[in-house]
């Protein structure tokens, strides 16, 4: 695989697109004409040929989800498509399904059996069995799921108590690698393999909770925590372009030891509050390629891991450091780790800086995408964190305080927060609110405001570690 192309993993889910596309040619067509019409007859069949032709490369269904109004095509975020096909999305929202599952027994009399009952305006009602609906229509191979089914696998991997222990050690390993190379010893790379396969299966499992993390910081031991947040930031994105595993693990190595060149760097100069000198910034500029130095010289590091080290400030349009002749772009890998380096970076606060908030951030890297950022990557990773992505701290329109959850099942605007605190103080027992919810949404209640939690005085590691009734 070549450092500065998408891995060939992405090939099966261009085939999937390309289905995608075909299926929103079939649903518009439905949408204007009756089954037996030349053009539905053309796009059915276009559509069904598509999926016969897909299924010599894998089995099963075509699983199209809706989660808020961005579409999953089974687990993978697709950002670009959601608003290209936002009829369609429209379409399937209105009529009270969260997402369509095709399988290779479909016809064309299911399919416009179904494009007719949505265009007709009959809606699966939230108290319907699903399969009661189609039964009724005589529709087969064809499996609906109601709106908040599916949330990212949510439901599982939901310690967060064995989360966060793994999350602390992690940041272990990671000092204790940060030791070795100031001791000038080879680094125990089996260790930093354990601690990337381990939060890969944690992300796989529930990628919200994990990203949720993130929000855990340290002023003391910025590197190591910064490192492993970077890592699980990278991960996240990784597994929405559906990377296969040695890729993956390639990618985590990069994003966990990206930083290994800062060590490098006297402490002074990392914190001191002022401008830096001229000759402080060039120590600075060092660090990629002391990073991938260091890198060079341990056994088993991928030679994309080190390209991360190298280029992780290089920038899209190769204008950051340092200066890399020969190459038009950073590796994929590089500008994947240079973003969650830079947005992680922005939300902590640090001796010359104060935090943004997630937003104030995910607004950055949309405005400096295409010069800094890989134009493609950024609204991927803004549509991942969401609004107000897992672990922020928000006030509530009624003064209440919490953590924010997990992301919105439809308005993007109204995530599951974790109530933490009313007027009278911190509560004993945390509970989960729906905004989203009709109860929440009655009572008007929204999000105030998004606040800083070294700012607010909130230890948001110990909310973390506590199970919500």
């Amino acid at each position: 695989m070549r450092s500065d192309e998408y891995p060939e993993g992405l090939e099966s889910l261009e085939r999937e697109l390309a289905l995608l596309k075909r299926f929103y040619a079939l649903w518009k067509a439905g949408m204007l004409y009756p089954g037996d019409h030349p053009m539905w007859r053309h796009a059915c069949r276009q559509f069904l040929e598509a999926f016969t032709r897909l299924q010599g490369s894998r089995s099963g269904e075509f699983v199209l989800r809706i989660v808020g109004d961005e579409f999953y095509l089974e687990d993978t975020l697709l950002v670009r498509e959601s608003i290209l096909y936002y009829s369609l999305l429209q379409d399937l929202k209105k009529a009270g399904i969260g997402g369509v599952a095709v399988s290779p027994s479909v016809g064309p009399t299911d399919l416009a059996a179904l494009v007719s009952a949505v265009r007709e305006g009959e809606v699966l009602r939230a108290s319907e069995d699903p399969d009661a609906f189609l039964r009724e229509r005589n529709i087969h191979g064809i499996r609906l799921e109601k709106p908040g089914e599916w949330k990212e696998e949510r439901g599982r991997g939901g310690d967060r108590t064995r989360l966060t222990e793994e999350y602390r050690n992690a940041v272990a390993v990671m000092g204790e690698i940060s030791r070795q190379v100031e001791e000038g010893r080879r680094i125990r790379v089996d260790k930093a393999r354990r601690v990337v396969s381990s939060l890969l299966e944690r992300i796989k499992e529930n990628r919200t909770a994990v990203l949720g993390l993130t929000s855990l910081k340290s002023h003391d031991d910025y590197t190591c925590y910064h490192s492993i947040n970077v890592l699980i930031l990278s991960l996240s994105l990784g597994t929405l372009l559906s990377l296969d595993r040695p890729a993956l693990v390639a990618l985590g190595m990069g994003a966990l030891l990206h930083d290994l060149g800062k060590i490098t760097v006297p402490r002074e100069i990392l914190q001191k509050k002022g401008p830096l000198t001229e000759g402080e910034w060039s120590i600075i500029r060092s660090h990629p390629v002391k990073g991938a130095d260091i890198l060079l010289a341990q056994p088993g590091i991928h030679p994309l891991s080190v390209a991360v080290a190298m280029e992780h400030h290089a920038h899209y349009d190769m204008g950051g450091y340092p200066k890399i002749r020969g190459k038009e772009r950073p590796s994929l890998f590089s500008r994947i780790v240079e973003m969650a380096d830079v947005y992680d970076a922005m939300t902590t606060t640090r001796p010359y800086q104060r935090a943004r908030t997630p937003e104030q951030a995910l607004r950055i890297l949309l405005k400096d995408s295409g010069f800094v950022f890989d134009p493609a990557l950024a609204p991927m990773f803004v549509a991942m964190m969401g609004i107000y992505p897992a672990g922020t701290l928000v006030r509530l329109s009624d003064g209440r305080w919490g953590v924010v959850s997990e992301g919105a099942v439809v308005e993007p605007r109204y995530p599951v927060v974790k109530v933490i605190a009313d007027e009278n103080g911190p509560l004993t027992r945390p509970f989960l609110l729906d905004l989203g919810g009709d109860v929440a949404r009655e009572r008007g209640l929204e999000v105030a405001e998004v606040l800083l939690p070294e700012e607010a005085g909130v230890d948001l590691e110990g909310f973390l570690d506590q199970e919500a009734p």
